[in-house]
This record gives C-alpha cells, sequence and structure tokens, in this order.
C-alpha cells in the first residue's frame, strides 16, 4: 500500500493534530500515513497513531510538541521549526535526520532509532536518553548527547563520521558480547573521529 499524504496547515480554531481543519483535505492523519508540516503555526501533537513519515519542511518555522508517545515506521526529518518531544518517547523505525534548519528538543525522552543518526542542525539534549536499536548504523555530524546507548549480542560495526566530535554529557554504554563483538570504526579508513 502506498502511505498517504497530511500536509498541515494549522487553519483550524486550535493547534491540535486531532483537529480535521489543521490539516490537507481537512483529514486527520491515520496510521501509515507521510506527515509533513509546513508554513507558520505550532502544532499539539496529540495523536495515538504510528505514522509512516514524519518531515518538518524548511519553510516550517514554529514547533510541533508531543503529547503522546510517538513512533515513526519510517524516517524523521527536521528540516526547519522544532520538534519538541515534550518528555514523550520516540521510536523512529528508520533514520533520524535534523537538518541545517531543524532543532530537536529531546527533554527528558528516550529516543529509539533503528536507522543512521544525521544531525546537521541543532540537538538540545536535556536528560535524553538515545538508543541505537539497528545494526550497522552510522552517527554523521556532531552531536551532544546526555545518555547514548548502543548494545548488541552478534556482531555489528556502529560507524562514526570521519572528523566529527560526538560529546557525552552524562552516560555512554558500548557492549557486544563475547560472541558478538561491537566495532567502532570510522567512515573512512585511516581517518579519526572523535569521542568526548
Amino acid at each position: 500500500t502506498i502511505a498517504k499524504g497530511n500536509t498541515w496547515t494549522g487553519e483550524g480554531a486550535d493547534s491540535f493534530a486531532s483537529n480535521p481543519a489543521n490539516w490537507s483535505n481537512n483529514k486527520v492523519p491515520q496510521n501509515g500515513d507521510s506527515v509533513v508540516f509546513n508554513g507558520t503555526k505550532d502544532c499539539t501533537w496529540d495523536l495515538n497513531i504510528t505514522i509512516g513519515s514524519l518531515n518538518l519542511k524548511s519553510g516550517f518555522t514554529d514547533m510541533v510538541i508531543l503529547n503522546s508517545d510517538l513512533t515513526i515506521t519510517g524516517g524523521l526529518t527536521i528540516d526547519g521549526g522544532i520538534l519538541n518531544l515534550n518528555n514523550k518517547a520516540l521510536n523512529a523505525n528508520g533514520y533520524i535526520l535534523i537538518g541545517v534548519g531543524g532543532n530537536l528538543y529531546a527533554t527528558a525522552s528516550t529516543i529509539t532509532v533503528k536507522g543512521n543518526w544525521l544531525n546537521y542542525g541543532s540537538f538540545n539534549a536535556g536528560t535524553s536518553t538515545v538508543i541505537l536499536s539497528g545494526t550497522n548504523q552510522t552517527i554523521y555530524g556532531n552531536t551532544t548527547f546526555y545518555n547514548l546507548i548502543k548494545t548488541v549480542t552478534t556482531a555489528d560495526t556502529l560507524y562514526f563520521e570521519a572528523g566529527k566530535t560526538q560529546t557525552i554529557l552524562n552516560s555512554l554504554t558500548l557492549q557486544g558480547a563475547s560472541s558478538g563483538l561491537l566495532a567502532l570504526r570510522s567512515t573512512q579508513n585511516g581517518q579519526y573521529w572523535y569521542i568526548d
């Protein structure tokens, strides 16, 4: 099936995602839909659904704030505006991309990502925990994490973009098993990556 697209218009009388008047075609997003934010009005995400993808476009200049946990079966792209997790859990089965104009406010949330982590914008870690739960994942860009966890039971490699620095403010857990080691590698052979 092809995911339907839902674009935030913010034309309703309130800021709630559950209000059909705030969406293109006056239709609230459903499970599996691709959700796009553009424009200049805040959104309070109060839907308990699993969406296919979430994209805050570069033209989006306001904030999406979660009032419930959010699961995305695909990727999360934040090219503009702010995604405020508001202490709610974020689960992305694809990548998380914070673009140059994007902001992710993690607060005290737990963020679980199976795809790559790409940060070229602003990640405000708060007291959050980022869990890398996929295989052969890569961390791109410079990020300051509060807690970062990568634990495997079968052999896996975690790649770090060459020349970039990952800063951990509180706790770092990188753990493999005797029968399945976790390797830490640069994306470019012979070039350093950095961790603080």
